[in-house]
């Protein structure tokens, strides 16, 4: 069974393994302090899609901007993700959690996809929540 949420303090460790699949000079202090500083507030968070066992296969930084047609927008990316037999499932359920995470916010979302993630995705997704 895999989950989305938030990423927690006990997750920082396994998360590293996963982020330096994408990017291997990062050290670990980099991370920490990365993702400390990311998930301190209401403004920015890190998403991560965990199995039952605790095996990360996905992160999605996101934060809140101002925005022109929108009080506020949540940016994402990149969207990392690790299992390729699973990659569009993990992205799913990041883009659900990111969606959810907007809405509950109030704002617009936008988030991107590395290029060549996934045959035939965009650099740049823009998803509108419905008003409440």
């Amino acid at each position: 069974m895999l989950v989305a949420s938030q990423i927690k303090v006990a997750d920082i460790a396994p998360s590293y393994a996963l982020v330096r699949l994408a990017y291997p000079s990062l050290d670990l202090a980099e991370w920490v302090e990365y993702v400390r500083r990311q998930c301190d507030g209401d403004d920015s968070g890190i998403l991560s899609v965990v199995s039952s066992r605790s095996v990360i296969f996905g992160l999605a930084p996101w934060w809140l901007r101002p925005g022109l047609e929108f009080a506020s927008i949540l940016w994402s990316g990149p969207l990392i993700v690790v299992e390729p037999g699973a990659q569009g499932r993990i992205r799913e359920m990041l883009a659900a959690e990111l969606l959810e995470t907007a809405w509950q916010k109030g704002c617009a979302c936008i988030y991107t996809v590395q290029p060549g993630d996934v045959p035939g995705s965009i650099s740049l997704m823009s998803i509108t929540p419905e008003p409440r």
